[in-house]
Formats: structure tokens, sequence, C-alpha cells
């Protein structure tokens, strides 16, 4: 191996012939002495080769780069005005487009906030205020109309503390939603003789089904009986709910005198009581009372309207036209 830079002998595992020079270190890598060199034998650094020096070329100044931001020797002016054509100063860094003159500048002063560029004297400024708070027209109608009234009919209704009497000036009271659907109405004949004037009534169902009951006879919610002795027809109102509409008459059995005097009293389940003041009858079938189903509400409201002629002219003359007579008083009752 020639030169005393080479080593790439280092990468081989095969047998190393050393040298006895003094830089061929290769002895180390076998941890003996090799034939003739010394064991005092020092290390020396390795010939550095040397490369020629370059021709010197004579230097040339170059000024530093000027990185001052100072623009006062520049002309920096933007002014593009076709005015005399002669450049602006030194040192004129103005916008101006050629505009009018805008006066005095503003007051950039301590205090002064002014950015008005008309050339006029500045003014205090005006202090804000809020626009007074307005109410929007829809709600404005709602403040301005009116509070709702009380509806424009109120019924009738019966009072607890005192009988509720039915008269031409007080025709008719409206029975509430429990007194109307809870127990039974009762409606009892008062007066002597009590064979004098005898009750019945007219009916219509729902269902369109309609006849006449007299004393002792029933049907459906409707009793015809006596109760000490008194004439009495009794309303189931739990089944009655099927009812639409009903009146009661009375007809004389015999002459009872210019001086008889009776009243018809209906109570309810919760003891309200109405009266209905009876006068001499004259001869002939009169409705004392008529019954309404208001979208179930029950109406009463007091006739004391006589029919000249007979039963059937009674039922006929408040619209109980569907009715089939077997004679002029007697109707033919209902299938079973």
């Amino acid at each position: 191996m020639s030169g005393t830079e080479d080593l790439s002998w280092l990468r081989h595992r095969g047998p190393v012939h050393a040298t006895t020079t003094a830089d061929d270190l290769s002895w180390i890598r076998h941890r003996r002495v090799p034939a003739g060199a010394t064991a005092t034998a020092t290390r020396t650094a390795p010939a550095v080769p040397t490369t020629p020096t370059p021709a010197v070329v004579p230097a040339v100044p170059v000024a530093p780069p000027d990185t001052s931001l100072d623009l006062s020797g520049a002309d920096t002016s933007l002014d593009l005005s076709s005015g005399s054509g002669t450049p602006p100063p030194a040192g004129d860094t103005s916008l101006d487009l050629d505009l009018p003159d805008r006066g005095t500048p503003p007051d950039l002063s301590v205090g002064g906030t002014s950015l008005d560029l008309s050339g006029e004297t500045t003014q205090d400024p005006v202090p804000f205020s809020a626009p007074p708070f307005t109410t929007p027209p829809a709600a404005a109608a709602a403040v301005a109309a009116p509070a709702a009234g009380p509806p424009a009919f109120t019924p009738p209704r019966t009072s607890a503390s005192a009988p509720t009497v039915l008269s031409p000036r007080r025709p008719s009271v409206q029975l509430n939603r429990l007194q109307s659907g809870i127990g039974a109405l009762t409606f009892e004949a008062a007066w002597t003789p009590d064979e004098g004037f005898v009750l019945g009534c007219a009916y219509q169902m729902d269902s369109g089904w309609s006849s006449v009951l007299r004393p002792g006879e029933t049907f459906g919610p409707l009793v015809m009986d006596r109760r000490a002795g008194h004439q009495r027809l009794r309303l189931d109102l739990l089944h009655g709910r099927h009812l639409q509409r009903l009146i009661v008459f009375g007809v004389p059995a015999a002459d009872p005198g210019p001086h008889w005097a009776g009243t018809l009293l209906i109570s309810t389940h919760g003891h309200a009581r109405i009266e209905i003041p009876i006068e001499p009858p004259p001869p002939g079938p009169t409705v004392l009372l008529s019954l309404y189903n208001v979208d179930g509400e029950l109406v009463l409201r007091a006739e004391a309207q006589t029919v000249p002629g007979r039963i059937r002219d009674a039922c006929l003359a408040f619209g109980y036209d569907r009715i089939a007579w077997r004679d002029a008083d007697t109707a033919i009752p209902p299938a079973a």
C-alpha cells in the first residue's frame, strides 16, 4: 500500500504487513508492535494537502445599503395635478390631488376631535339624546282598546238563599250544569182541590220521538205520580240528557171557582227552589211551563198560556207536531 494517508486497509480483515514508517499506526488494531518498529513511536499529524492560493483581486469599495426611512431627501409626492409643472420642493409628502382649498385645517390639539374640513368655525357638539320611546301601533291599539265588558246577555240563575219566583217581569231562569245533570228535577202541584187542575206534559227526545204523558204514566226519564197527595212530575237528569224539550200543562177537571189559587213548585237536587204562581184557569188547557235543553243546561220559562180547544191544540201551539193521537185529548203511548 502506498501513501501515508491511505487507511483503507482498516476495512480488511486479512493480515496486514506493517511498515516501519513512523506514520504507520496499523499495529494498534493488532495489539502488537510490528516488526522493526519501536514501542515509543509517536503519532505525527498527517500531512495536510496544500491547495493553490488564488490570485489576489483588488477589492472594489461597496457602499453599505441605505436602510434609513428618512424620506426628506426623496421626492415622494403623488400630486397628479396638471398645474404649472413645477416639481414640489424636497420633503413634500403631500397627497394633495389638486383639491380646492378647504380653509383652516381642523384643530387637532388636545381635546379637539373635530374632523370638519369645511373651513368653517367648529361648534360645540350637540349632546346626544335618545329618541322618545313610541309604542308600536298594534300594542298602542291594544292599550287604547277598552277592556272587554260583560257579555251582552247574562242568563238569570237560581239563588240558594231564597226561592226564585217566575213572573211576567222575570219569566225564565237557567239552571247550571250541576243542577241540570245531577239527581232529579221535580215539578209538584201545590193547590187544592188537587183534582181541580190535572197536570200533564208533552215531551220531545233528541231521537225525534215525541208524545204526551198523563198521571200514572212513565216514559224513559219522565214519571207522573203522586207525593203526599199532590200530583208530581219527576225528571231523572241522569237519563234526561237525551231530552230536548217539554211543556207542563194543566187541564181543569171542574170549575175551581174565582178564589182558587195555586203554585207550581220546581226543586233541584241541591234544594234550589223555583215557584210559578197559578191564577184561576179559564176553560181549556193552560200551558204552565216550558223547558229546553240548551247545551247541557236546562232553561225554564213560565208560560201561563191558555189555548182554546183540547190538549192536542195546546201541543200544536207549542210546536209538538209529531205526536200521534188517538183522540183530541189522548196520545198514543210510545212502544215499550
